[in-house]
């Protein structure tokens, strides 16, 4: 089962969605569902990030999306495999923010829970 985590910009008359995918069957404590999105301390998420506009995926390019993290003492963000697949990596227990960005502009802030294994 593919966890979704939705994400929306809306710039102009323009509505930008982005997307993170499970790549990976994450603890059943883990989710990259809805807020919060909760990570396992030292256990990391792969997810594929994918961007639509109005509804339509649209090609994008990996420089076009960057996700940070606020504390990384807390979480890290490592590349995956793949161009567009990320890793997100549960460092410590404690919460954070995910932040996605779409070329520059701020997409969407989540809460980022790592709990305790």
């Amino acid at each position: 089962m593919k966890a979704l985590l939705f994400l929306v910009l809306a710039s102009c008359s323009v509505r930008y969605t982005s997307q993170l995918e499970a790549q990976s069957s994450p603890p059943l404590t883990a989710s990259v569902e809805g807020d919060p999105i909760v990570v396992v301390e030292g256990t990391a998420i792969n997810t594929r990030i994918g961007i639509r506009e109005n509804g339509n995926f649209i090609e994008i390019k990996e420089d076009d999306v960057t996700v940070t993290i606020k504390d990384p003492t807390l979480a890290r963000i490592l590349p995956g495999p793949k161009p567009l697949e990320l890793a997100i990596l549960g460092m410590a227990s404690g919460e954070t923010t995910l932040q996605v960005r779409y070329r520059g502009d701020v997409v969407e802030e989540k809460t980022l829970q790592i709990s305790a294994q």
